[in-house]
């Protein structure tokens, strides 16, 4: 499949787990780069919640808290019980 032009990969990174243990297997280390497909492997309610900012990174945009549309995001997991902290960067191609 050819990737859409203007469209930047990003990498999704397990960073640390806070408390508990995830019920998924979020180790930290645990990374995948996403492109035009959801990658395989990544905790449904983790996803979602990312997806609106992974889709922002994509199009080339950045948030207001970057200084510059590479620099790394953290974001915790919507499981309360279960903390884990994900990397989201946007890569160089």
């Amino acid at each position: 499949m050819a990737e859409t032009p203007g469209f930047c990969k990003v990498q999704l990174t397990v960073k640390r787990i806070i408390q508990g243990e995830c019920s998924q297997a979020m180790d930290p280390g645990k990374s995948w780069i996403i492109g035009e497909t959801t990658p395989g492997g990544v905790c449904f309610a983790a996803f979602n919640a990312l997806l609106p900012y992974i889709r922002t990174l994509q199009m080339g945009a950045r948030l207001h808290i970057q200084k510059d549309v590479y620099d790394p995001l953290e974001f915790t997991c919507p499981d309360c019980k279960r903390m884990v902290i994900f990397e989201v960067k946007r890569l160089r191609e």
